[in-house]
C-alpha cells in the first residue's frame, strides 16, 4: 500500500560548514550528486573552502536556480558543496536509492519547474515552502528496494554500454587518424625510407623529402611606400 507524504516531513534543512578537508561534491543533471569534476564543471572551487556545506550519505541536495533542469539529487557520498545549494538532512526510514530515483523522475522534475520562479526563463529558483510541502507517493520498503535494485541494474547495464561505445568511438578515431597519416606519407604504398624528420620517420619510396626552399622562391613582403598614391585606395 501507498502513503503519501511531504518532504517536509522526511528532510530537515541544513547547513553545515567548516568541513574544510573534505571532497568536493556537485550535482549533476544527468547523474545527481557526485564527485566534482573541474573538468566538466566550470564553476571553480573557491579558495576558502569553509563557505562550502557539508553533505553525507543519504541527503538530499537541490540546486535552487536548476532543480527544474533536474539538478537534485540524494547523495550517496560524503563531501562539500557549493553554498548555493539547499541540504536536507533525512529525518526518515525510508529506501535512499529508491527516493534519489524517484526525485529525479520527470514527473517531480515538471513539479520543481512549476514551483520556480525568475524573470528569465534560464534564471528561475524553486520556491523553499512549496518545495517543503511537496507531496509524494511512497510504496512499502520492500517494493522501494525492488524499485531500487532494479534501476540500479538497468543503469550499471546502461553505463557499461556508454563506455564501450566511447571507448569503440576513440579506436575508430584513432586508426582514422593513424590511416589518414600514412596516406598522406605515401606509406600504403609498400616501401619506405627513413628520414631525418622527427614527425615522419619513414615515407613512402615515391615520396622524397625536399627541403621547401628547393620547391618555391621564398621572400619577404614589406609595406608599399605612401609616397605612390598608386599603391593606395581609398576605401
Amino acid at each position: 500500500m501507498k502513503k503519501t507524504i511531504s518532504l517536509r516531513r522526511m528532510f530537515m534543512r541544513r547547513k553545515v560548514l567548516g568541513f574544510v578537508d573534505e571532497q568536493m561534491l556537485s550535482v549533476y543533471r544527468d547523474r545527481g550528486v557526485v564527485v566534482k569534476d573541474e573538468g566538466i564543471n566550470f564553476n571553480k572551487t573557491a579558495e576558502d573552502r569553509s563557505i562550502y556545506q557539508l553533505v553525507e550519505p543519504g541527503w538530499f541536495v537541490v540546486n535552487r536556480m536548476k532543480a527544474w533542469q533536474g539538478s537534485v539529487g540524494v547523495s550517496g557520498l560524503r563531501g562539500i558543496i557549493s553554498g548555493h545549494y539547499i541540504c536536507f538532512e533525512p529525518i526518515h526510514h525510508e529506501n535512499d536509492r529508491f527516493l534519489h530515483y524517484y526525485l529525479r523522475s520527470p514527473k517531480l522534475t515538471a513539479h520543481f519547474r512549476s514551483i520556480s520562479r525568475g524573470v528569465r526563463p534560464g534564471q528561475i529558483e524553486i520556491d523553499n515552502d512549496q518545495l517543503a510541502d511537496t507531496r509524494i507517493q511512497l510504496p512499502d520498503l520492500d517494493e522501494q528496494k525492488r524499485i531500487a535494485d532494479f534501476l540500479d541494474d538497468r543503469v550499471s547495464r546502461i553505463d557499461r554500454i556508454i563506455a564501450a561505445r566511447r571507448e569503440q568511438a576513440e579506436r575508430i578515431r584513432k586508426l582514422f587518424e593513424a590511416d589518414r597519416y600514412r596516406d598522406l606519407l605515401g606509406m600504403h604504398a609498400g616501401e619506405t625510407v627513413r628520414t631525418s624528420l622527427p614527425w615522419a620517420p619513414l615515407v613512402g619510396a615515391d615520396r622524397p623529402v625536399r627541403r621547401l626552399s628547393q620547391m618555391a622562391a621564398m621572400g619577404t613582403g614589406h609595406t608599399p611606400s605612401k609616397s605612390n598614391p598608386e599603391y593606395w585606395v581609398d576605401c
